[in-house]
């Protein structure tokens, strides 16, 4: 079972205003918009980051449930939407790639990007503490996508 599927089963089934989301990526994509990539970005930054502290599991990694939420809606209003959950791959890589680089995430964000194609591309932070995280995630996904 993929991550997607998953969160799918996890869900609500919550009557959300697709509508006015659906009209919103309208208006700034009148060319059309089809295939939408939801990111969650790692929680820690680099200068933070402790490989011992994540080799003991100590840093979360909760399910981006906003993204599911959202992913959820948008599939019911037609688009081709992935979640690219990012920071469970930087902590998973860390705890079992010996040869771990903290630096792996932007690989792993090329990757989804590269493969997946996206037309519009939404980078989700739970808490403050995660704002340079997304800054960082919003400048690599520029850099790989300029578009």
């Amino acid at each position: 079972m993929t991550a997607n599927q998953l969160f799918i089963k996890v869900i609500p089934d919550e009557n959300l205003d697709i509508q006015k989301i659906s009209k919103k990526i309208r208006q700034l994509f009148p060319n059309g918009c089809q295939k939408i990539l939801l990111i969650n970005p790692p929680t820690v930054t680099e200068q933070d980051f402790d490989l011992e502290t994540a080799k003991r599991c100590a840093y979360s990694a909760t399910l981006p449930y906003g993204p599911a939420l959202l992913y959820a809606q948008l599939q019911k209003a037609g688009y081709e939407v992935l979640i690219a959950d990012i920071n469970y791959e930087l902590l998973h890589r860390a705890h079992h790639d010996q040869n771990f680089s903290y630096n792996i995430w932007r690989e792993i964000l090329n990757q989804y990007i590269i493969s997946f194609k996206p037309d519009l591309i939404g980078i989700s932070g739970m808490f403050s503490t995660m704002h340079q995280c997304v800054i960082e995630a919003v400048r690599e996904s520029k850099k790989i996508n300029p578009e």
